[in-house]
């Protein structure tokens, strides 16, 4: 219930009330959060982020790795949809969303979004810049975006195997994948380089960063990404347990910094079910006849009041 007054307060009642009301909130997330830096030091989360605008030049200390797709250039396709170890696109995309819609598997918004999508002959992202946080996790769309053209910026913890992955996606695509390198301690001092064709181990072995260490830096990088283009960031990271609201507030800060440094950049977030949202009053009605009619009404009612 305290969920849904504070939806309720946010969302419904006045828009501007309900955007101050969430920057009081992040504003004392920010100024209460301790950040501990990988040599020991401490400080608030607003305090590290002060750091940033002196770094941007400098990359944060990263270099760029890049992986060029061997389809870049060619043609592109429709939007493509995997179901049921199919790829489903026009008319059988479409038919298949209407079914999940009259199942309740997903709103009619969505049916209506996706099926705009399936009427285009072609998609293409080229020339596009996307910002991945937690570009390795399994609902992030960076395979989605390269596939359509797109170059992805990619913020994932320095993990070889899940660098493996993104590197041979990028290469088989038609976009271009872009990562923070670690520099050796012998070059900390040079200036950021671009390094495209390194071979995929020595990719792999260097690519990464840790939100939960490098906030300054890797928000640094993010921010000296694509100058003069239009970057949209997503935020796509999840961690278990406690650690999941340490990296989502760091991942907000990031966002932070971006807009802070380039007021025109885009926004994209992945929704959680476990999260409490202000939806239509026809999609509300039509999901408490799923929970209270029959046949599924007799078990749900067991746990849920009108």
């Amino acid at each position: 219930q305290h969920l849904v007054k504070n939806v309720e307060l946010l969302a419904c009642e006045n828009v501007e009330q309900g955007v101050a009301m969430a920057s009081a909130g992040l504003s004392a997330l920010h100024g209460s959060f301790e950040y501990i830096s990988a040599d020991g030091s401490v400080e608030t989360l607003q305090e590290a982020l002060l750091r940033v605008p002196n770094i941007v030049s400098s990359c944060g200390g990263f270099d760029m790795g890049v992986v060029v797709g061997s389809a870049a250039g060619s043609p592109p396709g429709p939007i493509r949809v995997p179901y049921n170890n199919e790829l489903l696109e026009g008319g059988f995309l479409k038919e298949q969303l209407q079914r999940w819609v009259d199942r309740g598997i997903i709103e009619a918004d969505a049916c209506s979004a996706l099926s705009h999508l399936a009427d285009r002959c072609a998609i293409d992202l080229s020339g596009q810049h996307f910002v991945c946080l937690g570009a390795g996790s399994e609902m992030c769309p960076t395979s989605t975006l390269l596939n359509l053209g797109a170059t992805v910026y990619a913020v994932e913890l320095p993990r070889p195997e899940s660098w493996r992955r993104l590197v041979r996606c990028a290469a088989a695509s038609r976009g271009t994948l872009i990562a923070p390198l670690r520099r050796s301690d012998s070059d900390q001092t040079a200036s950021p380089r671009t390094l495209s064709g390194l071979a995929e181990e020595d990719f792999c072995r260097t690519a990464g960063c840790d939100l939960l260490t490098e906030l300054p830096e890797v928000a640094a990088w993010v921010c000296a990404q694509a100058p003069g283009q239009r970057l949209c960031v997503g935020s796509y990271v999840y961690m278990d347990g406690a650690n999941f609201v340490r990296v989502a507030l760091a991942a907000d800060a990031v966002i932070q910094a971006a807009c802070e440094a380039r007021p025109d950049v885009a926004l994209s977030t992945l929704s959680s079910p476990t999260e409490c949202y202000a939806v239509p009053k026809e999609v509300f009605a039509k999901c408490a006849r799923r929970i209270y009619d029959p046949p599924a009404g007799r078990i749900h009612r067991l746990w849920y009041t009108p």
